[in-house]
């Protein structure tokens, strides 16, 4: 979702910053969701973070690891 440049600028952001809670607001879904129905598989977006995994979760690896709110 984010290239290796963009990636390493938020988790820069994130360290140094020094407020309390951070807030990172977007127009595409960060959470998992299944788009199929019923049980006859998942069906995930590639305009959204469902569409990277690795990368939505290094990110929320990056926050817990950090201890970033």
């Amino acid at each position: 979702m984010l290239g290796e440049k963009q990636e390493r600028w938020l988790l820069d952001g994130l360290t140094t910053s020094q407020a309390k809670w951070n807030v990172l607001a977007q127009q595409v879904f960060f959470a998992r969701r299944d788009g199929a129905f019923g049980p006859e598989g998942e069906r995930y977006s590639m305009d959204a973070w469902d569409g990277y995994p690795g990368a939505r979760q290094r990110i929320l690896d990056f926050l817990a690891e950090n201890n970033i709110a």
